[in-house]
């Protein structure tokens, strides 16, 4: 399952936290749309530090998935 983040997040860069794709070697995910969460914890992955929120005021959120090639 993939990793959810905020609408206004990178998507590079948060499939590079998710460990989706490297930030070497890049590569192709997949993005859905989906309803934001009321809390974010941030946290240091793959050299990405993603921040902590709390109620975010920016639309929706999206779920990054590894697409197979």
């Amino acid at each position: 399952m993939g990793m959810v983040a905020k609408q206004s997040s990178s998507i590079c860069k948060a499939a590079v936290h998710a460990g989706v794709i490297s930030d070497e070697r890049g590569g192709f995910v997949d993005v859905m749309p989906v309803e934001k969460k009321k809390i974010y914890v941030g946290s240091l992955k793959n050299g990405v530090q993603s921040d902590s929120l709390k109620n975010p005021s920016d639309g929706n959120a999206f779920r990054i998935f590894a697409v197979k090639q």
